[in-house]
């Protein structure tokens, strides 16, 4: 038998062959354990989930099999010289050859998997929550923070579906400028793909109120300018006076400690007081329909997303919601940007559980109270949430973005599970009533302590903790006000 000479040049070319067919297997591997190390890390899979390991192990045959295609290809292409492989044209020729048709083989089974990986472990949705263009015609919802981000998706989705959106916004230019891209934005996915896009959407559906969440009097006055709105609605059209969704998305991320103009700790106040100022101030005010069975598209209740982050284990994890500093202000905790936003996602979580129990009576009855209460979190979705960031963050994101976009959902896909809350059936949401934790538009369990019974009692302890800042944030600006 033949056995080719091992000379430098034949080293080098399957040096050559073995990067040209290896390097997109090589690829999919380490993505998938990257992204299998990240999403274990935020706790939105588990680190011995057979589904994955079993991914991860696919990826590294595919790969073996790769670097052993090449040695077969390169004793196979030697038979077809007498010399060495590096003389002998024919050799040349059939390395060549051989090569090519390794290189796209494995790159097609390559580019399979990688996009197999983003679509199941990064994505997690099979496909999107889009229920039909008109499904959500004479529905309407508020959106906090919507000129952005997954606020921006989640109001150019439903809106596709027909809603209008109240879209809740510091800032009116660029609230005005959200619209008209959302509205363009629509027009040229619609054009492409009309049944997977959804409908146009006109002007009238997006309407701005101003809001600021770091301010509880910009927030009450939003509440009575949204109620405007609602009898604006009832005088002009046959449906009725009332928010059917309201979702509170948006939220901070701030590097440096900062206060608000009602004395509070920005970040506490931004993520949690203002939403549950606002979310009150509904209630208070009948906004909210709180009465209904869900079973009947027509008798359903209104719904309640808050925007939450696996990001609360951080705090949930290590003694709960902490009632003692919770504004980082006494010097009991130290402020950190993570540790004082995983402590507001906590308290989202908390709330949203008491909010379910507060407006559940478990029962189906019309004459029943209800309301449809949901704790979202979108996955690690790439925002302008950095802008806020120490520096360094920043540095760090914009330096390795082609990295971090891998891992990240785009806002688009951020919002699915928001989207999903907010226009699916209620009888096709068993878990309504419970103020479930929501992750790729399932249902998740969350830690022990959410769930336990220390969880409950600190979320009515929050409940009641947070009222009371909302009353002591009023009295201190009057007070400043005086002096």
């Amino acid at each position: 038998m033949y056995c080719p000479t091992v000379d430098e040049e034949s080293l080098r070319n399957l040096v050559n062959m073995a990067v040209a067919t290896s390097a997109l297997p090589l690829v999919a591997f380490l993505y998938s354990v990257l992204v299998w190390v990240t999403y274990s890390v935020y706790v939105e899979i588990r680190w011995a989930n057979p589904q994955y390991l079993k991914a991860i192990l696919l990826r590294w045959i595919v790969l073996v099999s790769s670097w052993a295609a090449v040695a077969g290809a390169m004793a196979l292409c030697g038979t077809c010289g007498e010399t060495t492989i590096s003389d002998d044209s024919r050799s040349r020729g059939c390395l060549i050859g051989t090569t090519l048709l390794l290189a796209v083989i494995y790159a097609g089974i390559s580019a399979k998997l990688i996009m197999s990986t983003r679509k199941k472990e990064v994505v997690g949705v099979d496909t999107i929550p889009f229920y039909g263009s008109q499904s959500l015609k004479g529905k309407f919802m508020i959106v906090t923070g919507a000129n952005n981000g997954i606020g921006f998706e989640t109001t150019r989705q439903l809106a596709a579906q027909g809603a209008t959106i109240a879209m809740l916004c510091r800032n009116p230019k660029r609230a005005n400028k959200a619209m008209e891209d959302i509205i363009a934005l629509q027009e040229d996915l619609h054009a492409k793909d009309p049944f997977k896009a959804g409908g146009i959407i006109s002007r009238d559906q997006l309407l701005f109120v101003p809001l600021d969440l770091t301010d509880f009097d910009s927030i009450r006055k939003a509440t009575k300018a949204v109620g405007q709105l609602l009898e604006q609605r009832s005088q002009t059209t046959q449906f009725p006076s009332c928010v059917d969704a309201l979702i509170c998305n948006a939220g901070l991320m701030m590097g440096t400690q900062s206060t608000t103009k009602d004395g509070l700790e920005t970040m506490m106040q931004a993520n949690h007081l203002g939403h549950f100022l606002l979310m009150k101030l509904m209630l208070d005010e009948g906004m909210l329909r709180t009465k209904g069975n869900g079973t009947s598209v027509s008798n359903e209740p209104s719904r309640v997303c808050i925007l939450t982050s696996v990001t609360y284990l951080f705090a949930a994890s290590a003694s709960g919601f902490d009632f003692i500093d919770p504004y980082c202000s006494n010097g009991q905790r130290k402020y950190t940007l993570f540790g004082q936003y995983s402590m507001t996602k906590l308290a989202n979580l908390l709330i949203s559980k008491e909010l379910a129990k507060r407006c559940n009576t478990g029962g189906a009855s019309e004459t029943e109270t209800a309301l449809a209460v949901f704790a979202v979190h979108p996955g690690i979705v790439r925002t302008n949430v950095t802008s806020n960031m120490n520096w360094y963050y920043r540095w760090l994101n914009k330096m390795f973005a082609w990295i971090i976009a891998a891992l990240q959902k785009t806002p688009a896909e951020g919002a699915y599970s928001t989207v999903y809350t907010a226009a699916a059936p209620l009888a096709e949401i068993p878990f309504w009533k419970e103020g479930s934790f929501i992750i790729n538009c399932r249902e998740q369990t969350a830690n022990d302590y959410v769930e336990g019974p220390s969880g409950s009692l600190d979320a009515t302890r929050l409940w009641e903790w947070s009222e009371e800042q909302l009353s002591e944030g009023a009295k201190d600006v009057g007070e400043k006000k005086e002096q």
